[in-house]
């Protein structure tokens, strides 16, 4: 098993942000679509977004890495390529969904899968076969593998929108397919993640027009020219860092990070200043100046849902209890995180409570412990963090799922001085 053993230690420095995952995602959709070739500078390179780059080929796109920083996308227009084999996203979510209603745009049965069969794909499938096409499940309903027959139709559509994925997924699919039918929006979650994606619209000249959070209606152009796009950087997998630093009570700069970035996750800087963090942002870098985490607060994460486990361990060491609410789609993300951030945090000593949608947290002294991220990235590099400020040494079971989001994450802390060492397993033939 992978897995890394944490000296508690404390950071500082500097330190570049990994580039954005969700923009990077997005771009790769959009260049693909694209009449023309794209530019991508500054993408994320994960194992995620490698395997949605061998989607985006065999759906018709040219992709091409023109420097370590520097990815070359010739989109299809409107000659989208039926797949001559399944396409398979790995560990990606945010893929399965993007695509699935591209798939449905096209008059032949495509398969699609992946190692994410874990996450919902009913509300999506409902929505795409209220549009005239076929969805059939190859294996457990409600989740992929799929078998997806096109084409669709320009009918209105409802889509139960508390994962903001199936909304973005559709809203996309509609700019390409010409749909100009309104999306209706039932109980919407995470709604910063819509917005970015309208913000994509925006830049590329896509027409539309929105009700709030209850309707979106797109006037697809069908196609879009390509572009140049500069990735910025990741303010959810930031998190970690910041985290790490105000944990630490020192200094942290981070590179890459813009202050008026679209991305919803830049508001967890203004939320723990709440409980004592200090910030500022100096000539584009964003400075995490020494703090003390002091206080609690009650807080609906439902904007944020991807930080409920590593806000969970910051609160933990707070001074006065918290709870942390509306994060009920949590437990459908890589693993379910709300069980897992209690009971793996417990394992350490902490005192987190969960509930149905949410946790209850109260301080909490940690020591070290053998942990397991549950194959899931974000639960890895909070329980590393968690193993930094614990008294003792812990283990880290699972470690290399930061491949996902994060593949230089080791290295980056322990440049910031983190101690973290890679635990060899060895057998014994008898």
């Amino acid at each position: 098993m992978d897995s890394i053993r944490v000296t508690p230690n404390r950071i500082s420095g500097h330190v570049l942000a990994p580039p954005s995952k969700s923009h990077t995602v997005r771009a790769l959709i959009f260049a693909l679509l694209a009449d023309g070739i794209s530019l991508i500078e500054n993408p994320l390179c994960s194992r995620d977004c490698e395997k949605l780059i061998e989607c985006v080929e065999l759906l018709g796109g040219k992709v091409k890495w023109l420097s370590s920083s520097l990815l070359e996308v010739k989109g299809v227009g409107r000659e989208l390529q039926v797949p001559e084999e399944p396409l398979n996203v790995g560990g990606s979510g945010i893929a399965l969904r993007f695509i699935a209603p591209l798939l449905a745009h096209l008059p032949a049965r495509s398969i699609l899968t992946g190692d994410c069969t874990n996450r919902p794909m009913g509300p999506l499938v409902d929505a795409i076969c209220s549009m005239g096409a076929r969805v059939d499940y190859l294996g457990q309903d409600g989740f992929a593998p799929l078998a997806i027959m096109g084409p669709t139709k320009d009918y209105p559509i409802s889509i139960k929108a508390e994962d903001s994925q199936f909304v973005s997924a559709m809203i996309i699919a509609n700019a390409y397919q010409n749909n100009h039918s309104p999306i209706q929006l039932i109980s919407p979650g995470e709604k910063p993640y819509i917005d970015l994606t309208l913000s994509w619209l925006d830049f590329l000249g896509v027409r539309y027009e929105r009700d709030a959070y209850h309707s979106v209606r797109v006037f697809g152009a069908g196609t879009w020219k390509g572009f140049t796009y500069q990735i910025p950087g990741d303010y959810s997998t930031a998190m970690f860092l910041i985290a790490a630093a105000l944990l630490s009570k020192t200094e942290v700069v981070i590179t890459g990070l813009s202050e008026k970035d679209v991305q919803g996750d830049r508001k967890m800087l203004s939320l723990l200043k709440e409980v004592g963090g200090q910030f500022e942002f100096q000539n584009n870098e964003l400075v995490v100046l020494p703090s003390k985490l002091e206080g609690g607060m009650d807080v609906d994460l439902n904007d944020m849902i991807d930080q409920a486990p590593i806000l969970a361990l910051l609160l933990s060491q707070s001074t006065a209890p918290s709870v942390i609410r509306g994060i009920g789609n949590a437990r459908t993300k890589e693993c379910d995180r709300i069980a897992m951030t209690a009971a793996e945090l417990g394992k350490m000593g902490a005192h987190i409570e969960p509930f149905e949608s949410g946790l209850q947290i109260f301080p909490s002294r940690l020591h070290g412990a053998t942990v397991h991220s549950h194959d899931d990235h974000r639960m890895a590099m909070m329980l590393c963090i968690a193993g930094m400020v614990a008294s003792g040494e812990s283990t880290v079971e699972g470690i290399s799922c930061v491949e996902k989001t994060y593949p230089a994450f080791i290295d980056a802390f322990t440049r910031l001085g983190g101690r973290f060492e890679h635990v060899q397993y060895h057998t014994h033939r008898i």
